[in-house]
């Protein structure tokens, strides 16, 4: 029989307070609006952290512990994971003198931080993609304003050119009328 630990993802981790005893707990979501939610239930020293990718609980609690983000409560998160690391224990038989699927396997501080170091490595890279896309993108924009810009400067002297030469022809209709209104005059 296989290890019965929990193989769901998130997006978000962090700890909030509940609103009734107060006590902080872990809190993993897959919603961006569960932060607001919280925050309408009264919920308070809410810090939920977007992660780098979809992790595990034990993944994200180890990517929290190891970018020590500012309002997320480290003692609560410790705590969480080795509640999480017991629970699979349990779940696995262990210590009740039956056997059940692979042993579970504490991690060690080393194994911790080289997890850590790695989902750091993944959400880097990520960065860096991101990076290179939206400076593309901003070269591409900036390109189209730029022809953009040419082409309403075209369009202002043709329409600056248009402007001149009607005020010709005005005057030389009125100049025409004029010589026409003098010719009937004197004849």
């Amino acid at each position: 029989m296989s290890s019965k630990q929990d193989t769901r993802t998130f997006t978000q981790a962090g700890t909030a307070a509940d609103p009734v005893t107060g006590t902080v707990k872990v809190r993993f979501t897959t919603s961006v609006s569960h932060g607001e939610r919280m925050k309408k239930l009264g919920y308070t020293d809410i810090a939920l952290v977007e992660l780098p990718e979809r992790l595990t609980k034990t993944d994200a609690i180890a990517y929290l512990l190891a970018t020590k983000p500012a309002g997320v409560n480290l003692d609560v998160l410790a705590a969480k994971e080795i509640a999480i690391v017991e629970q699979t224990v349990r779940a696995n038989g262990e210590g009740t003198g039956r056997k059940r699927g692979r042993p579970a396997h504490e991690k060690t501080a080393e194994e911790i931080d080289a997890a850590a170091a790695k989902v750091l490595a993944k959400a880097t890279k990520k960065a860096e993609r991101e990076t290179v896309r939206a400076a593309k993108a901003l070269e591409v924009a900036t390109r189209k304003a730029a022809r953009e810009t040419a082409r309403l400067a075209k369009i202002a002297t043709a329409k600056t050119k248009t402007e001149t030469i009607v005020t010709k022809v005005v005057k030389a209709a009125k100049k025409a009328k004029a010589t026409k209104a003098t010719a009937s005059a004197t004849e």
